[in-house]
């Protein structure tokens, strides 16, 4: 499938809610260094375009948005109707919130990924830290303390912009 930028109409195939550009310019403006580690050269438009893919669905899929899909047949959460700031402005096309998260997101899956899946023994409880010795042979391993994994990662300063285009309050589990 080939990248298509949300444009904040409702497209039928978008799968990113960014183009490059956006996210060059963005991070830009912060004074930060987009080179890619493995070739010493800037991140191709092809690399990013792929980030930003996993960027929007991850965030589609870990929140729960304010107001309603636009359009029944449109890809992605946004656009969106009845989604309203406190202060009562509408959130049109894509939120520029959306967009900034997007970009924040995007650069920490350039440089590893966002949502791995979760590491689990053979008694299918989830590892937390291990660590091995050879010689004398040691193995150390740690659990989390009851309750269940966490489904996605918090990234606080990204995810920090959404505060108020996101339902708060409830507990929303996709399966």
């Amino acid at each position: 499938m080939a990248f298509v930028a949300e444009d904040g109409t409702g497209l039928p195939n978008s799968n990113g809610y960014i183009t490059a550009q956006f996210f060059k310019d963005y991070h830009g403006d912060r004074g930060r260094d987009l080179t890619d580690p493995d070739t010493s050269a800037p991140y191709t438009d092809d690399k990013i375009q792929q980030a930003i893919v996993v960027a929007s669905d991850y965030l589609d899929a870990k929140f729960t948005f304010i107001g309603m899909r636009e359009k029944t047949t449109q890809a992605m959460e946004w656009p969106r109707v009845n989604a309203f700031y406190q202060d009562g402005r509408h959130a049109l096309g894509v939120p520029v919130e959306v967009q900034e998260c997007v970009a924040e997101l995007a650069l920490k899956q350039l440089s590893g990924e966002i949502a791995p899946d979760p590491i689990y023994d053979a008694s299918n409880r989830l590892v937390t830290a291990e660590r091995k010795k050879v010689g004398p042979i040691e193995k150390e391993s740690k659990y989390t303390e009851g309750g269940a994994p966490v489904p996605f990662r918090m990234y606080p300063f990204a995810e920090a912009r959404l505060r108020e285009l996101i339902v708060t309050g409830q507990f929303l589990q996709r399966v």
